[in-house]
Protein backbone atom coordinates (compact mmCIF):
# COMPACT_ATOMS: atom_id res chain seq x y z
CA UNK A 1 0.00 0.00 0.00
CA UNK A 2 2.84 2.85 1.03
CA UNK A 3 4.91 1.65 -2.17
CA UNK A 4 1.71 2.20 -4.35
CA UNK A 5 0.90 5.60 -2.70
CA UNK A 6 5.03 6.74 -2.95
CA UNK A 7 4.75 5.36 -7.05
CA UNK A 8 1.62 7.53 -7.62
CA UNK A 9 2.80 10.58 -5.67
CA UNK A 10 5.68 10.32 -8.05
CA UNK A 11 4.39 9.86 -11.16
CA UNK A 12 2.03 13.25 -10.24
CA UNK A 13 4.99 14.97 -9.40
CA UNK A 14 6.62 14.29 -12.72
CA UNK A 15 3.72 14.94 -15.01
CA UNK A 16 3.27 18.36 -12.64
CA UNK A 17 7.37 19.32 -13.68
CA UNK A 18 6.75 17.89 -17.24
CA UNK A 19 3.95 20.20 -17.91
CA UNK A 20 5.57 22.99 -16.61
CA UNK A 21 8.91 22.82 -17.46
CA UNK A 22 7.05 22.39 -21.40
CA UNK A 23 5.14 25.85 -20.88
CA UNK A 24 8.21 27.72 -20.20
CA UNK A 25 10.14 26.73 -23.28
CA UNK A 26 6.83 27.30 -25.27
CA UNK A 27 7.23 31.02 -24.00
CA UNK A 28 11.06 31.28 -24.61
CA UNK A 29 10.26 30.20 -28.33
CA UNK A 30 7.26 32.23 -28.13
CA UNK A 31 9.39 35.32 -27.40
CA UNK A 32 12.21 34.53 -29.72
CA UNK A 33 9.94 34.33 -32.61
CA UNK A 34 8.62 37.07 -31.81
CA UNK A 35 12.22 38.29 -31.81
CA UNK A 36 13.21 37.39 -35.50
CA UNK A 37 9.61 38.29 -37.13
CA UNK A 38 10.65 41.88 -35.41
CA UNK A 39 13.89 41.68 -36.98
CA UNK A 40 12.27 40.51 -40.29
CA UNK A 41 10.29 43.22 -40.40
CA UNK A 42 13.14 45.77 -40.21
CA UNK A 43 14.41 43.84 -42.99
CA UNK A 44 11.97 44.07 -45.60
CA UNK A 45 12.08 47.52 -45.32
CA UNK A 46 15.33 47.69 -46.59
CA UNK A 47 13.53 46.03 -49.54
CA UNK A 48 11.32 48.82 -50.11
CA UNK A 49 14.11 51.63 -49.25
CA UNK A 50 16.83 50.56 -50.14
CA UNK A 51 18.57 53.80 -49.69
CA UNK A 52 17.06 54.97 -46.86
CA UNK A 53 15.50 57.63 -48.12
CA UNK A 54 12.45 57.70 -45.75
CA UNK A 55 14.83 59.22 -43.17
CA UNK A 56 14.46 62.53 -44.68
CA UNK A 57 10.78 62.41 -43.92
CA UNK A 58 11.24 61.98 -40.15
CA UNK A 59 9.83 65.03 -39.26
CA UNK A 60 6.88 63.93 -40.56
CA UNK A 61 6.81 60.52 -39.20
CA UNK A 62 3.85 60.02 -36.15
CA UNK A 63 5.12 56.11 -35.38
CA UNK A 64 7.84 54.22 -36.68
CA UNK A 65 4.74 51.94 -38.34
CA UNK A 66 4.81 54.84 -40.76
CA UNK A 67 5.43 54.30 -44.23
CA UNK A 68 8.96 55.33 -44.62
CA UNK A 69 9.47 55.52 -40.99
CA UNK A 70 11.03 52.31 -39.88
CA UNK A 71 14.24 54.22 -38.88
CA UNK A 72 13.12 57.05 -37.95
CA UNK A 73 13.90 58.56 -34.06
CA UNK A 74 12.59 61.37 -32.09
CA UNK A 75 14.72 64.77 -32.72
CA UNK A 76 17.04 62.88 -34.74
CA UNK A 77 19.45 64.40 -37.56
CA UNK A 78 19.09 62.66 -40.85
CA UNK A 79 22.28 61.64 -41.44
CA UNK A 80 22.10 59.55 -37.96
CA UNK A 81 19.12 58.27 -39.24
CA UNK A 82 20.81 57.11 -42.59
CA UNK A 83 23.68 55.90 -40.70
CA UNK A 84 21.52 53.49 -38.59
CA UNK A 85 19.54 52.72 -41.68
CA UNK A 86 22.14 51.13 -43.75
CA UNK A 87 23.84 49.71 -41.10
CA UNK A 88 20.74 47.33 -40.45
CA UNK A 89 20.15 46.75 -44.25
CA UNK A 90 23.83 45.71 -44.36
CA UNK A 91 23.28 42.91 -41.29
CA UNK A 92 19.74 42.12 -42.77
CA UNK A 93 21.98 40.96 -46.21
CA UNK A 94 23.52 38.19 -44.55
CA UNK A 95 20.74 36.80 -42.41
CA UNK A 96 19.74 33.25 -43.04
CA UNK A 97 16.13 33.44 -40.68
CA UNK A 98 14.75 35.86 -42.76
CA UNK A 99 15.04 34.73 -46.18
CA UNK A 100 14.12 30.73 -44.77
CA UNK A 101 10.39 32.45 -44.20
CA UNK A 102 10.22 33.86 -47.61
Amino acid sequence: MNKTLFCLALLVLCVVLFQTSSAEKEAKEHKSQKFIDDLCDKCSYCKTDPDCEGCSRCSECKTRRQEGCRFCRKEEEEGDCVKRCKKGCRICSGLKSCKDGE
